[in-house]
């Protein structure tokens, strides 16, 4: 998914967002150090299968998602993480980490942590890490 879809999303439904880019020479270290400066919260979308349905785990970055947790909250334990291949079969253009966190943009459903709830904005990576789209959180939930 292209990041001028993401935008033409956002743009469609009149959320205001900024979109950083970052030159491709940049280390993906130079990168986090400059994330860190902006003292935003990156949130990270995490492609899951819950019973035979691909779903998605929105989680601020860094955050280890525990498999038992999310079951218990699913009430199932048919649940696994996708593999990196997988996640390329409904992302081809997307580096693996950055999948456009709109579960409306691929038809499935959206999980969001609790941690994300006291967060007043955040940032996610579209198709690669050179890509960078903030907002404020209540207009991305």
């Amino acid at each position: 998914m292209s990041i001028q879809k993401v935008q033409a999303f956002l743009n469609s439904h009149n959320i205001k967002y900024t979109t950083i880019r970052y030159s491709s020479a940049h280390t993906r270290q130079e990168l986090k150090s400059y994330k860190s400066k902006l003292g935003t919260d990156l949130i990270e979308a995490v492609l899951v299968k819950i019973e035979e349905k691909i779903a998605i785990a929105i989680v601020p970055d860094g955050l280890a998602i525990d498999i038992g947790s999310l079951q218990n909250a699913l009430g199932t334990t048919n649940v696994k993480f996708l593999e990196p291949k997988e996640v390329a079969s409904f992302f081809p253009d997307s580096e693996f980490g950055t999948v456009p966190p709109f579960g409306n943009l691929i038809s499935t459903d959206v999980f969001l942590a609790q941690e994300l709830e006291q967060k007043q904005e955040a940032a996610f990576y579209v198709d690669s890490y050179t890509d960078l789209i903030r907002m404020s959180y209540g207009d991305f939930e």
